[in-house]
């Protein structure tokens, strides 16, 4: 999710596995960037979630992905999601 607007959004039907995240990433986040116009100017963030620190994920965001920003360890007060998923639960 951008200022502009979210990306491409994703069903993920069974268990979230390292393979699996990156093929969500081959597929959605090019286009999602593309889309919201920030091909090139982006800060891609994560948090450190196994699938997120798998090395396949690490090799894809590592050719794929410009810019980084480094998440430290349990900081979910820093994830903007974490509040989203809080907004749609009072609904």
């Amino acid at each position: 999710m951008v200022s502009k607007g979210v990306g491409n959004l994703c069903l993920i039907d069974g268990i979230m596995i390292a393979r699996t995240y990156t093929d969500v990433l081959r597929d959605n986040l090019p286009q999602s960037a593309m889309k919201l116009g920030i091909s090139n100017s982006y800060y891609f963030k994560q948090d450190n979630d196994p699938e997120h620190t798998a090395g396949i994920s690490r090799m894809w965001l590592l050719y794929h992905v410009p810019r980084k920003l480094a998440t430290p360890p349990q900081s979910s007060d820093l994830n903007p999601l974490e509040n989203l998923w809080n907004s749609l639960d009072l609904k």
